[in-house]
């Protein structure tokens, strides 16, 4: 993309001119939903939604006064601000060269649910970009990050649908999703993701119930559960799972990664940031990978049920949280750990 498909447009000129497009994917929506949006043109490029609540989901741009920003927040990126004092509220994850919203429903003034797309804005990203859906939940806003999407075979477009209990999302679906999968002849294979309303994620219907109750916990509860470390457990001595599990033994977080991957990061207790490390579930083969990380005495360790596979986890990878100061990468099957020039 070039820099004039960043530059604002006129919210209600792009209205007008795809009403049609937005009509369509209306009069087309299945059953059991309140508003469908179907990938078949590149959308509003809204700068600002405002939704029913009063709260504003806007495009900001350039450095933030008083916070350091990571990645390319400090490019682009989408903010939540109270509605009436303008106070930030969230900054999302949706950062890159390129950030708009593509669709907002019933109204940009009163939305209960928007659709936000990014990418790096020039000619490697043609052809994809990272989803993010906007909702209304008890009365916030909420975020949720689909993934990444790619543009689908003609004719067979993405299509997002949205249900409703008043203003609250009630139930999402994302078919066909094209999330980068591919057959032997390159073909984009589809697939289906749901929003599930307990941990606020779109899901893959082939991610396996019996990960879902770990989704947004912390690392702990997949290392102190005996069945789910199982796989892990057998491929070490005991006092090497205890330094792993030490290292994650603090503050925690985890989210789930292109509706397959649930990676859970964490550091250790009373040793936070000198020590940390990870553990990344694939929902769809119930695969382990667990991680260790000293940067200042240049240790790490990481033990998986399989070998790594650049070609689908990669998509991963850049969620484990580093703490910036080393870069991971997959060399030969295996988990490469360099340090950040400078850190």
């Amino acid at each position: 993309m070039t820099l004039a498909h960043r530059v604002a447009r006129p919210w209600l000129a792009i209205v007008l001119a795809l009403a049609p497009v937005w009509v369509a994917a209306q009069s087309a929506r299945p059953a059991m939903s309140d508003f469908t949006w179907a990938a078949t043109a590149s959308g509003l490029f809204l700068e600002q939604v405002r939704f029913a609540n009063g709260d504003l989901a806007q495009v900001a741009r350039g450095p933030m006064p008083g916070r350091e920003l990571s990645g390319a927040c400090d490019i682009a990126r989408l903010e939540i601000r109270r509605g009436r004092t303008g106070e930030l509220l969230s900054l999302t994850h949706a950062c890159d060269s390129y950030v708009h919203m593509v669709a907002a429903h019933p109204s940009t003034t009163q939305a209960r649910v928007a659709i936000v797309a990014t990418n790096c804005g020039g000619t490697a990203c043609h052809g994809y970009n990272d989803y993010f859906v906007l909702y209304l939940a008890k009365g916030s806003v909420r975020v949720a990050r689909v993934g990444t999407g790619f543009d689908g075979p003609k004719g067979k477009p993405m299509v997002a649908s949205f249900g409703f209990q008043g203003d609250d999302l009630a139930r999402s679906t994302l078919s066909p999703f094209y999330g980068g999968e591919r057959n032997p002849l390159d073909d984009l294979l589809p697939s289906t993701r749901r929003w599930d309303a307990a941990s606020g994620e779109y899901i893959d219907t082939r991610f396996r119930a019996v990960w879902r109750p770990f989704l947004g916990e912390h690392p702990e509860a997949v290392l102190a559960d005996p069945q789910a470390r199982a796989p892990i457990v057998k491929r070490m001595k005991p006092e090497q799972f205890r330094q792993l599990r030490a290292a994650m033994s603090g503050p925690g977080e985890s989210r789930l990664v292109n509706g397959r991957y649930l990676v859970m990061n964490a550091c250790m207790k009373s040793n936070c940031p000198y020590q940390f490390g990870a553990v990344v579930v694939d929902g769809f083969t119930g695969d382990l990978q667990v991680m260790r990380f000293n940067p200042e005495d240049k240790l790490h360790a990481h033990v998986g049920t399989r070998a790594l596979d650049p070609r689908t986890d990669y998509a991963w990878l850049e969620a484990v949280d580093t703490q910036d100061v080393i870069r991971l990468s997959i060399e030969a099957g295996a988990l490469k750990v360099e340090p950040v020039a400078g850190k």
